[in-house]
């Protein structure tokens, strides 16, 4: 409940907590409950948000309140039907993470760009940059959609459905974006979206354009008292699909937020183009599909602790912002 709703918008103040079910006292007696309560220094105070993310230099995230050592402040993250919470799961240590997970990357400079991007996420804001993404552009085996997995094992946004489809809508992707909020947001598969090659692009772009501008789209007020979050929001979106959103010829504004990165990139036509890759990967296409599914799979197993570590180390280091 905003403080200005105490003083200059009491009838406000009462619709409200009239419409949540409060009891008021016999009418006489109002002006004077909500004189008491407007005149009140709480001793204790509590920053509520209903989106995850940074409030000022603390990092308020699902599982914990990531704080500066001595921040005695007390931080709530409330449930909100409009903000679509990341899974945010948390599975075995950060040493496993690194062993089953992370040392794998070194197979693939695309894998490297996708791990790093949920790290680089959480300090778009403190270094001013808005939400853009990179889009995985390959074949059905290539290996795109587990840089999505491998990525999605930072913050541990990984589920057995897999990630998020583009097939939604402008309003769900905000509210994605809000709930992941400084953070990692993947999509895969533009086929899912309904049209031709040209359509699905145009879609995509026009989707990430909107997510760029690290605001909700403005509503009529009554809609938005209901439906909306006011809230901006960062983040770094990844993308997968068989075909190219940019068209070569013509490049505009929207199409540069989304930086495109080719899957087929290796002799096999896949993600896996360093040197020593065959003899960890396979050397047949078969042996390679094996490695790629037993991959996928530690990525569900082993997630969501490298980010906590990661912001627990960035919050408490003093030449962070620096």
């Amino acid at each position: 409940m905003r403080s200005s709703l105490l003083t200059a918008k009491i009838n406000d103040f009462t619709a409200e907590l009239t419409d949540r079910h409060y009891r008021w006292p016999n009418r006489k007696y109002v002006p004077f409950v909500i004189d008491a309560l407007a005149a009140k220094n709480p001793e204790k105070r509590i920053a509520i948000t209903m989106v995850p993310g940074w409030h000022g230099s603390t990092y308020v995230h699902p599982h914990e309140v990531i704080k500066r050592d001595g921040d005695d402040r007390e931080y709530l993250l409330a449930d909100n039907p409009n903000v679509r919470l990341g899974e945010y799961l948390c599975r075995e240590t950060l040493e496993e993470w690194k062993t089953e997970v992370a040392r794998y990357c070194c197979l693939s400079s695309r894998l490297r760009v996708a791990i790093g991007a949920p790290f680089a996420a959480t300090i778009l804001r403190k270094i001013g940059l808005d939400t853009f993404g990179f889009h995985f552009v390959g074949g059905t085996s290539s290996g795109k959609t587990l840089c999505l997995r491998v990525a999605g094992s930072v913050p541990g946004f990984n589920s057995e459905a897999g990630p998020t489809s583009w097939d939604g809508t402008h309003t769900g992707f905000e509210q994605l974006a809000l709930g992941t909020n400084d953070n990692l947001m993947s999509m895969d598969d533009i086929d899912a979206i309904e049209g031709d090659a040209k359509k699905k692009a145009e879609f995509v772009k026009l989707s990430v354009f909107k997510l760029s501008k690290n605001q909700q789209r403005i509503r009529a007020g009554q809609y938005a008292r209901a439906h909306s979050v006011n809230s901006d929001h960062r983040n770094i979106i990844l993308s997968s699909g068989e075909d190219v959103l940019i068209d070569g010829r013509r490049v505009r504004g929207q199409d540069v937020r989304m930086i495109h990165m080719p899957a087929c990139i290796s002799d096999f036509q896949d993600i896996f183009d360093a040197d020593n890759a065959s003899s960890v990967v396979g050397k047949t296409v078969g042996e390679r599909e094996v490695f790629v599914s037993n991959f996928e799979h530690r990525t569900l197993k082993f997630q969501g602790v490298a980010q906590l570590a990661f912001l627990d180390r960035l919050i408490n280091d003093s030449n962070a912002d620096k």
